[in-house]
């Protein structure tokens, strides 16, 4: 029995799905990315946020929260962990969190009072590790209730960028690697284009033409890159062309996040804007968002029709652009917290720490005082090669940094009887 327990094991753990990883919004993937997430009480601004496991079999889930808000604060990054079973979805508030994931799946924390950012969350083993799961669908509501006047609601949902994972390619650390020689993930767009109207102008509504709408339009850029003891830049070149064909170009440098009114992207004058209706003449046309040096950049638009004869009154829809082709540099999303600025008190330093030996329970990853099948699937995955040891500590008895196969038969043993 224990051979065909190990068997299964080291089966399931080589057995690998033949599909090509692409980057989409919608489908099921195994990195997922919220440009834009905002939280701000004084204008009565939230972020709903969505995630649903399309899959059978249960999966874990390890997100991270970036706050540009504030970037240098102590809390510009906020990271949590949980568990979906299959099919389960869970649906939370940024300014909320979740106080308990249904199911026992663990718990969402709330982000800051005042937090402009992105979220990106990637599918899990069972011991925390990126695991080829390309399962995790999301979307995000950014909602505003404006209560002067009248209490009036505005809303804007998108869906969630979706990376897929690349069999066997995982090597179980927190830098993921999108695209480039040594890619985990599909790759960034090498541009992304997105069809609007131009700032200023005014849709006249109605049989009678007597309704007037103006447009305007927000940015929210994201680096596909991400890091964590320094913010990734990315140099873009913006290209508007409008009905007639013309094309305008426009190069800046964004930080990892960038959030901004289209006719504020190249003056702080919307009016002499390459992105104003009265410098395009027509009322649409596409806008170009191209990299030419620094990180690849994933991006959402906010579009709001407003009245003109009142301004409270307003309408936003949320744009995804197209993705088009694939960029071949490589962009590195760091998921790991920072490492802690402060020092160790005298009394920390003066206490204990363990040394390498023998676990207490051999492939109890956990420490639940068990070992289940989906912890030795992270063994036989450390044994090969294709995680890290940090995914399960546990499994090196003898503390030389490595798992033997004798090491994976002690934890069939503890998974048949008990620690």
């Amino acid at each position: 029995m224990r051979r065909a327990l190990l068997a299964v094991v080291v089966g399931g753990l080589l057995s690998s799905n033949p599909a090509s990883a692409v980057v989409s919004s919608g489908d099921p993937a195994a990195l997922l990315v919220f440009p834009l997430i905002s939280v701000d009480a004084s204008t009565g601004t939230d972020t709903a946020i969505d995630l649903t496991n399309a899959d059978e079999a249960e999966v874990g889930v390890r997100c991270l929260y970036k706050n540009f808000h504030d970037a240098a604060a102590p809390d510009a990054f906020t990271a949590f962990q949980f568990r979906l079973m299959g099919n389960q979805p869970v649906a939370w508030r940024a300014s909320a969190g979740l106080a308990a994931v249904p199911g026992d799946g663990g718990s969402i924390p709330p982000v800051p009072a005042s937090f402009t950012g992105v979220l990106r969350c990637v599918a899990t083993d069972a011991a925390g590790a990126p695991a080829v799961r390309n399962v995790l669908v999301g979307s995000a509501t950014i909602e505003q209730a404006v209560t002067t006047p009248t209490l009036r609601a505005d809303s804007a949902r998108y869906a969630a960028i979706g990376h897929d994972a690349l069999p066997d390619q995982l090597n179980g650390d927190d830098d993921l690697v999108l695209g480039g020689n040594d890619a985990e993930y599909a790759a960034c767009p090498e541009s992304v284009l997105l069809q609007v109207f131009f700032d200023g102008a005014v849709l006249d509504l109605g049989s009678d033409a007597t309704v007037h709408r103006e447009l305007s339009t927000s940015l929210a850029l994201v680096t596909c890159a991400q890091g964590v003891s320094a913010d990734a830049h990315s140099s873009l070149t913006f290209t508007a062309t409008n009905e007639f064909g013309q094309r305008v170009t426009y190069i800046r440098t964004i930080p990892e996040q960038l959030v901004v009114p289209l006719s504020q992207i190249d003056t702080d004058t919307p009016s002499q804007s390459i992105f104003n209706v009265a410098h395009q003449h027509t009322l649409a046309g596409t806008v170009t968002i191209t990299p030419q040096n620094g990180s690849g950049v994933l991006a959402i638009a906010l579009q709001t029709q407003i009245d003109p004869s009142d301004t409270t009154r307003r309408s936003t829809t949320a744009l995804l652009p197209q993705l088009v082709r694939e960029r071949s540099d490589a962009d590195v999303v760091a998921f790991g917290l920072p490492s802690p600025t402060t020092t160790p008190s005298a009394t920390a330093s003066a206490t204990p720490t363990s040394t390498p030996g023998a676990p207490s329970c051999v492939g109890d990853c956990d420490g639940n005082g068990a070992v289940a099948i989906n912890e030795l699937i992270a063994g036989v995955g450390i044994a090969l090669g294709n995680q890290a040891l940090s995914a399960c500590p546990p499994f090196d008895a003898d503390g030389n940094g490595s798992i033997a196969i004798n090491e994976l038969i002690a934890a069939v043993n503890n998974a048949l009887g008990a620690c």
